[in-house]
């Protein structure tokens, strides 16, 4: 089963700014974890204070809560401003 972590930021001052070694470190950091399929970073089109990164899974389940991982880059993100969460499933074939 796939699950997608939506994580995102407005941050109070320039997203460009705020996506610093830190979070950078951390999103390299987790590359290797078991079940990790991918990471990918957008930056809002048109806002610049927004952020979002999606953190696809591929495992047996996944804690309502979302991964560790997840959980981590939020603590992260609240330093810099608004974050929101989203877990996703994908539709199994039948």
């Amino acid at each position: 089963m796939k699950w997608l972590e939506v994580i995102s930021l407005r941050a109070s001052g320039n997203v460009l700014e705020v996506f610093s070694p830190e979070i950078a470190g951390f999103l390299n950091q987790i590359s290797g974890i078991e079940g990790l399929i991918e990471v990918r970073t957008y930056f809002h089109a048109l806002i610049p204070n927004d952020l979002a990164v999606h953190i696809l899974w591929e495992a047996g389940s996944m804690d309502r809560q979302g991964s560790a991982s997840g959980r981590q880059l939020i603590q992260i993100f609240q330093n810099f401003g608004l974050t929101h969460y989203n877990l996703w499933k994908e539709e199994e074939k039948k």
